[in-house]
């Protein structure tokens, strides 16, 4: 049995590792192994308080102007029904429009003020549908005698209320 030599003359030097598996020096990538009992020695020095402020995390602020991108895309979903409102929906648009470019230009929230801009963007065709719509009833029925305008009004606009 001469060909392994016996135990007690192969010994890992203090820079090898001892594991079975052949890991590099230093216990892996991990650093060395826990000590007995699965506690790892505090590192030289004792144990370090965090920094002043708490925990620094990946966390980070929102960058200044973030919040005209979340006001475009507010105001961007409200414009659409608010045109509906006294046609309040087109000042909303027009303000969505104004601040996601301003977003845009500080490079702020793109997605938020893509999203407000290309909502407004239809609201404000939305809203030119339903004036050009609005405009050619009032054109037909505003030629016709009284009582027939009445009439003309009361089939075009069946939400409004009949007086009688």
């Amino acid at each position: 049995m001469g060909q392994w030599p016996a135990s007690s003359q192969v010994r890992p030097t203090p820079t090898e590792t001892s594991s079975p598996y052949g890991g590099p020096p230093g216990g892996g990538p991990y650093g060395p192994a826990p000590g007995p009992g699965g506690y790892q020695a505090p590192p030289p020095g004792g144990y370090q308080a965090p920094p002043p402020g708490g925990y620094q995390g990946p966390y980070q602020q929102p960058r200044p102007g973030s919040g005209l991108a979340t006001a475009s895309l507010v105001l961007g979903v409200a414009s659409p029904f608010l045109v509906f409102v006294c046609f309040v929906g087109v000042l909303t648009a027009i303000l969505s429009i104004v601040f996601g470019g301003v977003a845009l230009s500080r490079g702020v929230g793109k997605g938020r003020a893509i999203a407000g801009i290309v909502v407004s963007v239809l609201a404000l065709i939305l809203f030119t549908i339903v004036a050009m719509w609005f405009w050619n009833v009032v054109q037909d029925c505003g030629r016709l005698p009284g009582q027939l305008a009445d009439q003309c009004f009361r089939s075009r606009f069946p939400w409004v209320g009949r007086s009688g």
